[in-house]
């Protein structure tokens, strides 16, 4: 169910990602002027919490919009552990929809992706087998941030099963860039 206009911000604080991207819910009073007026100011407004910004974003872009390069570094921040990664990808396997905006951003999102080349916190995905999987991988935060940068920069990524090996190629991955943390 999608929200009056003047709800859209606290209908977004209850949702989710799955809810508003996998579960197809109808956005159709979204597509009004005042509702993507509202969607602009939010994922324009640095009182909003990075999560809510993000959702607005994509639903404006979902209704036609252009992604805002300016919010790259807002989509870096959620990364970590913001949503479930399966909104981003799975390293060396796949992108989705956030994944895909952040690479869109182009060589601007390298340097705050970067930053993420060193947190070995681990991902967390929903389903069936993405779980299995990245369990049994020991995917990393640093490990979908060096995949993200990889499909940016056009160099290939090894998904290797040891993730001391991945390290490896990440560090070589941060020294090819040549980009400062």
């Amino acid at each position: 169910m999608s929200p009056t206009t003047p709800n859209i911000q606290e209908w977004l604080a209850n949702t989710s990602f799955e809810d508003l991207f996998l579960r197809a819910e109808e956005h159709a009073d979204l597509d009004q002027p005042e509702a993507r007026a509202s969607l602009q100011q939010i994922a324009g407004s640095l009182d909003a919490s990075p999560k809510l910004r993000v959702l607005a974003h994509e639903l404006l872009i979902e209704s036609g919009a252009s992604a805002d390069p300016s919010l790259v570094e807002l989509y870096c921040l959620t990364l970590p552990d913001t949503f479930f990664h399966n909104a981003w990808g799975m390293p060396g396997g796949y992108v989705e929809r956030l994944g895909k905006t952040l690479i869109g951003f182009g060589r601007d999102a390298l340097p705050c992706l970067a930053r993420f080349f060193r947190d070995k916190r681990s991902l967390g995905y929903f389903g069936s087998e993405e779980p299995t999987l990245s369990e049994a991988m020991k995917y990393r935060v640093s490990d979908l941030a060096a995949y993200l940068a990889s499909l940016i920069a056009g160099v290939p990524y090894h998904d290797d099963p040891d993730p001391a090996k991945r390290d490896i190629q990440i560090n070589r991955l941060l020294g090819e860039l040549n980009i400062t943390r």
